[in-house]
């Protein structure tokens, strides 16, 4: 029998050759395979979402730690509101230190800049030189001196130079233009006489420079104590200033001088300011409460004990009864603040803080603020603790990102491990099909060769029997 040489070329394509399906068998047995790198990318998962409910009670508790600044520092907390009777005349705003009183001012001058032109004029701003070459002035602001040759240059030229010197102490040049012709004209940028201008020159004085301020009454001469504010307190007290704002003339308040008049400033304490402090210290305690409690019922419900510890702290710190120094009250209840039954959360009874403020204000302050005992100390004391680089909070999210990492490491080497997997049985099933194919064309061959021979030799052939014809 001569020996037959197949014409089917190589199988590349899995399942070609014998119809097997090799890559849904494949991928049948890899997604049992799969199973447990399934698991590590939901484990994966779970721990990002733990890290960012940990990373929002982080930051509510931040918030809260912000809220209660202003209650648990007493110089916040001591706060006062300043009213003018005439705002236009003087405004008044408080700061830390101020203490109630009622004060009479009177604004006799305001402080101003010193301006100056010069008597000499010029018939134009860019085409005649002045002076000769080397002429230099020396402009003094104050005691701060900067010098400008001007010598050659035009009066356009020189007014540039003086603005653009980048030693300029404070004054600003500029031209102005009456019949006479155009003259020089410099201004010092801040009020007062700390700021005045005075010149000097190496050569002659080519402008005869003047002063343009007006003199106050009864005044025959400039000197530089014109340009100061003028301020008499309490109709006795003289003051004078440079700047038309005046921080020190009454401890923690600062009075800002508008224009010449009488006015009465009034400072008091400001219940309102502590009612928005406590109202804050309400809804952000509630904000943090609602975080902590979503978390807990939510991507944290298997690793409460954390968030547990703080909102249980929490609680404490307000219902804690006890004797605070020099304040008849003893927790925030007795303030105005009451807790829901329910959820837990706080709410504020304006009208019963006004009354407590009203009836002890110092011991309303040293409630929140004494610093062994202060409800607000306490709670800013545990905020810090949670928001600490070493704290519980960052302790879990330090862990559950190692966690992370170990995870990331643990499905990196699964995902080797079934790509080589995948691989083997890929080829695998690719040689079985080769090889039932080869299996397949041998029958196929064989078949056909004997047919070809019973049909030499006169044979028929069925499915059931083989006959001989002649």
């Amino acid at each position: 029998m001569t020996g037959i040489t197949s014409s089917t070329p190589p199988i590349n394509s899995p399942g070609i050759g014998s119809g097997i399906n090799i890559s849904s068998i494949v991928s049948q047995l890899m997604a049992v395979n799969s199973q447990p790198l399934t698991q590590l990318q939901t484990q994966g998962t779970t721990l990002q979402s733990e890290i960012s409910a940990y990373g929002q009670i982080k930051a509510a508790v931040s918030t809260f730690n912000d809220a209660i600044s202003s209650l648990s520092d007493p110089t916040k907390f001591a706060a006062f509101t300043a009213n003018s009777s005439d705002s236009t005349i003087v405004g008044a705003t408080t700061s830390a230190g101020a203490a109630s009183g009622v004060y009479n001012i009177t604004v006799n001058q305001l402080a101003t800049n010193h301006q100056m032109a010069s008597n000499s004029t010029f018939v134009d701003t860019n085409t005649t030189a002045i002076g000769a070459a080397g002429d230099a002035m020396t402009v003094t602001v104050g005691t701060k001196p900067f010098s400008v040759q001007y010598g050659g240059m035009t009066l356009s030229q020189l007014s540039s130079a003086i603005n653009s010197n980048s030693n300029n102490t404070g004054v600003t040049a500029s031209i102005i233009k009456d019949d006479a012709g155009y003259r020089l004209s410099l201004t010092s940028n801040q009020t007062g006489s700390a700021n005045a201008i005075s010149l000097s020159y190496s050569g002659s004085d080519p402008f005869a420079m003047t002063t343009l301020n007006v003199l106050p009454p009864n005044t025959s001469a400039f000197t530089p104590a014109n340009l100061d504010a003028s301020v008499t307190l309490d109709g006795q007290y003289k003051v004078t200033s440079s700047s038309n704002t005046l921080s020190e003339t009454i401890q923690g308040v600062s009075l800002t001088l508008q224009k010449p008049g009488t006015v009465t400033v009034t400072v008091g304490q400001s219940s309102s300011t502590v009612q928005t402090s406590v109202q804050n210290l309400v809804s952000a305690y509630n904000a943090l409460m609602a975080t902590v409690q979503q978390a807990g019922a939510g991507a944290l419900q298997t690793d409460t004990g954390a968030i547990y510890n703080l909102e249980s702290q929490m609680r404490a710190a307000l219902s804690t009864a006890g004797t605070i120094p020099n304040s008849g009250f003893s927790n925030v209840f007795q303030v105005g603040i009451s807790t829901n039954s329910k959820d837990g959360s706080l709410s504020l009874n304006s009208d019963i803080l006004t009354g407590a403020i009203a009836q002890d204000y110092q011991g309303v302050a040293n409630l929140f603020t004494d610093p062994s005992k202060g409800i607000a100390v306490q709670l800013k004391n545990l905020a810090n603790n949670f928001l600490s680089t070493d704290g519980p909070i960052a302790s879990k999210i330090q862990g559950l990102t190692n966690q992370v990492s170990q995870n990331q490491s643990q499905q990196k080497s699964l995902q080797t491990q079934l790509t080589s997997v995948q691989d083997r049985l890929t080829a695998q099933y690719q040689a079985l099909d080769t090889l039932v194919a080869k299996l397949q064309q041998s029958d196929t061959l064989l078949n056909s060769q004997l047919a070809s021979l019973y049909a030499n030799e006169g044979i028929t052939t069925n499915s059931t029997s083989t006959t001989k014809i002649g």
